[in-house]
């Protein structure tokens, strides 16, 4: 399995970096955007996205903190008061511009299927897949949902 850090660009608002996990086998599999909790993506959201590219997805999971943080920055679970400073910045316009930037990766990755596209959120990210889709829905075949977890 691939396991990659991929630099985006996120319009109008510099990078953004994303941890993408796939098979690479050379078949074609549909593709997921998996939304971080509150404390970046860390080693809890780079195992589901390996666990989605195990069950035959390509994964993609953007950092989207980017705006407030450097690159790979991950939050402890145990400090949330470190996570609100870059909770507020966080706008619709701003997470729209990164699903796009994401599914454009997806898209344009040879090893995706256009059709099967989907979105998962979890705790803060919960809401992500659709709250900014509602600016950019993804196409109607793609499916998303959020998983509510307890920290």
């Amino acid at each position: 399995m691939a396991r990659q850090i991929f630099t985006l660009p996120a319009e109008k608002e510099g990078d953004m970096q994303a941890y993408v996990a796939f098979s690479n086998d050379g078949a074609r599999r549909p593709g997921i955007l998996v939304f971080q909790e509150a404390f970046g993506v860390d080693h809890h959201i780079r195992k589901v996205a390996d666990k989605f590219a195990d069950a035959g997805y390509i994964a993609i999971a953007p950092e989207l903190f980017h705006r407030t943080t450097s690159p790979g920055t991950t939050i402890p679970y145990t400090d949330f008061e470190s996570v609100r400073p870059h909770i507020s910045p966080l706008t619709t316009e701003g997470l729209t511009n990164d699903i796009k930037a994401c599914h454009g990766w997806l898209l344009q990755h040879p090893g995706v299927r256009h059709n099967k596209i989907g979105a998962v959120g979890f705790a803060l990210g919960e809401e992500w897949p659709s709250w900014p889709m509602q600016s950019y829905p993804l196409p109607p075949r793609c499916r998303t949902t959020a998983v509510r977890s307890s920290c």
